[in-house]
């Protein structure tokens, strides 16, 4: 390949990227996860479903080489640089936060990753990471969480890479309609 070639192809490969994180934010920001699944709708929740959403396409998505996972990873900090400055947070600042949060996404794909594998320990890295301030987290919901993230898993690895690029993602949304809180919220499978 030629050097216009190798440029073309990565220009591509970011816009693959971009539009991978435009759809695993819109998964992250389905209102069942804060409804009826007990995360925290705050910064450090919002926080949080994305960096397990990013887990769940970099682990088990197709085509997932390292450099797409950088460039996806790249995708998601300007986006969180961006929000950080929208809060406020002062230009001096912006680096130091910048680093706690790749830190904090870095631990919590590192913790899900060794536990994916098995399902008690999968629930324990979910109620230390996803959940980590949340009180009183039942192990219903525990257990629809890690079930959620277990078949999203599964549908990501067999999504078709063309979908993938284009940021259609197939998480586990059939999981999350059984989802109900007390106020009767209930998330339909799209």
């Amino acid at each position: 390949m030629n050097i216009f070639g190798w440029l073309k192809q990565k220009q591509q490969d970011k816009e693959a990227a971009r539009r991978i994180y435009a759809g695993l934010l819109a998964q992250a920001r389905q209102p069942v996860f804060y409804k009826a699944g007990g995360v925290p709708d705050t910064t450090d929740g919002r926080f949080d479903m994305i960096a397990l959403h990013g887990f769940i396409v970099m682990k088990a998505a197709p085509g997932m080489n390292r450099r797409m996972k950088q460039y996806l990873f790249d995708a998601i900090f300007r986006d969180f640089e961006r929000a950080c400055r929208e809060m406020g947070i002062g230009d001096l600042s912006v680096p130091r936060h910048m680093k706690r949060m790749m830190t904090a996404f870095k631990g919590r794909f590192f913790a899900y990753e060794q536990a994916v594998s098995d399902q008690s320990r999968l629930a324990d890295a979910l109620q230390r990471n996803l959940y980590r301030k949340a009180q009183g987290i039942d192990n219903t919901v525990l257990n629809v969480m890690t079930s959620y993230v277990a078949e999203s898993l599964a549908l990501v690895a067999q999504a078709p890479g063309d979908d993938l690029r284009a940021g259609r993602i197939a998480f586990a949304d059939s999981v999350l309609a059984s989802w109900e809180d007390h106020n009767g919220f209930r998330q339909h499978a799209a």
